[in-house]
């Protein structure tokens, strides 16, 4: 994808890494091997190849913007959702520490802790309880 964006537009000015998925809430004695994986990979490993990938150029060029989403989840934990809590932590370190890395080359990083938006994944992950109460308790873990 960096390759694609450099020869269609000749450099690579910002970096935004949006993919991320949700869990069911699962209690942790409960939770599969398989899932932790599949969330730490989509919600934290892409942001880190991501990354990898754009800084060279972005060195190169002495300038850049890297933005990572987070979650207000990573801020306010919720129970049951351990592996989606810890990726989401772990990107807000991971973007503090590529921020004072690069902050010599003029590539600022930030990353952004949205809360949950009324969409069809919020829906689908609130399956099963009283969707008007978990819009409710969402809206408490706003800052």
């Amino acid at each position: 994808m960096i390759d694609v964006a450099v020869s269609r537009f000749g450099k690579l000015d910002i970096l935004f890494s949006n993919a991320g998925i949700s869990m069911p809430y699962t209690a942790v004695e409960d939770l599969e091997e398989d899932l932790w994986n599949r969330i730490i990979d989509i919600n934290l490993k892409g942001m880190f190849l991501g990354a990898k990938y754009a800084i060279p150029l972005m060195k190169n060029q002495r300038s850049g913007v890297i933005i990572n989403t987070a979650s207000m989840g990573a801020v306010r934990i919720r129970p049951r959702t351990i592996p989606y809590v810890v990726s989401k932590g772990a990107a807000i370190t991971l973007t503090r520490s590529l921020a004072l890395e690069l902050a010599p080359y003029h590539i600022r990083v930030n990353s952004i802790s949205p809360v949950a938006v009324d969409t069809p994944l919020f829906r689908k992950i609130s399956s099963g309880t009283d969707f008007e109460e978990a819009k409710k308790s969402m809206a408490a873990t706003i800052l």
